[in-house]
């Protein structure tokens, strides 16, 4: 599985990613907003933390599905799709880029 393939299907198949994103640019720009005036960032910079964000999210994602689909005696093979649908991980997913909520650490 590649990550842009990863992300093509969370895409398609689900509203997680609009979801992150509508969220994650609301902190982006609140942090941004903070800063002082001479250091704030262009939109493009805020928008390119945001795609940084659901980047380390997707790594996540894969590096989870590919260690669960080795260790479990795994009916789908290499269908990575089919596993994530069945097991309820996109699912999952999805509700909790639903639940999520962004703090400043």
């Amino acid at each position: 599985m590649l990550l842009s393939e990863l992300d093509q299907f969370i895409e398609t198949n689900s509203r997680a990613k609009d979801t992150f994103y509508e969220k994650a640019l609301v902190f982006q720009q609140a942090k941004n907003a903070k800063r002082q005036p001479a250091k704030r960032w262009n939109d493009t910079k805020v928008d390119r933390a945001v795609d940084k964000m659901w980047d380390e999210i997707l790594d996540s994602i894969m590096t989870k599905v590919d260690n669960a689909m080795k260790r479990r005696s795994n009916p789908f093979g290499d269908n990575w799709q089919k596993f994530m649908i069945e097991t309820e991980i996109l699912e999952n997913f999805e509700e909790s880029m639903s639940e999520l909520s962004f703090t400043e650490e």
